[in-house]
């Protein structure tokens, strides 16, 4: 009996392990993307350019590698390579902020990738947020700077109805708010009890600095 229930289970984790990626992928990937002046195509892979000075996305299309932003959805991951991005207010992205990743029917998830410098920043820098739980992994060898540039503005802001996360596994990263009331970094929910809002850093590093928070969390309960 008990070699028939191991044998079950290993076949589980088999089958479990084959899952395609963007299986794994579907159920958590933005519904909305909006980097920079441009909303991404959710649905397809797409590269893109930045310009230095203004931020303003083109898109990149003759198929070498001189992109400095490229969205794959199968992973609902944002990668930047040498980016600058400046969000701002208009009729494509309302919100302003710089990357602004959200689900209006469950939980979201948005994974970015550093390669070389990259600075982001908006009336939020990164704003993660969906009616369900919201996470945002920010990994890779490169570095980001990211800001606020309106009062009461948010360097990172996670925002959710139930648990919200913030993973930083090897990449540097500094959110540095220097407007009235603002904060580096937020992780935000909805939910009263005890929702999870957890900030983990593994081999990388975090600097928040705010106006008064430099990290803040905040709950309903």
């Amino acid at each position: 009996m008990r070699k028939r229930i191991l044998s079950l289970l290993c076949v589980l984790a088999l089958c479990l392990g084959l899952l395609p990626v963007t299986a794994l992928a579907e159920g958590t990937a933005p519904d909305n993307l909006y980097v920079g002046d441009q909303r991404l195509p959710v649905g397809q892979n797409s590269c893109w350019t930045t310009d230095a000075n203004t931020g303003k996305l083109t898109e990149y299309t003759t198929g070498g590698d001189e992109w400095t932003v490229k969205y794959d959805p199968s992973t609902a991951t944002l990668t930047l390579k040498n980016a600058t991005i400046i969000g701002v207010p208009d009729n494509v992205n309302t919100v302003g902020a710089g990357i602004y990743a959200a689900s209006s029917s469950g939980p979201v998830s948005l994974n970015i990738v550093l390669v070389g410098e990259n600075k982001v920043t908006g009336v939020y820098g990164i704003n993660v947020s969906s009616e369900g739980a919201s996470s945002l992994s920010i990994t890779g060898s490169g570095s980001l700077t990211v800001s606020a540039t309106a009062a009461n503005g948010i360097g990172i802001f996670v925002q959710a109805q139930s648990d919200a996360n913030l993973t930083i596994d090897g990449a540097n990263v500094n959110a540095v708010v220097t407007e009235t009331n603002g904060r580096g970094v937020e992780l935000s929910t909805g939910q009263a009890g005890n929702p999870n809002l957890t900030i983990e850093v593994q081999g990388g590093s975090l600097q928040a600095s705010g106006q008064p928070n430099g990290i803040k969390f905040f709950t309903n309960a």
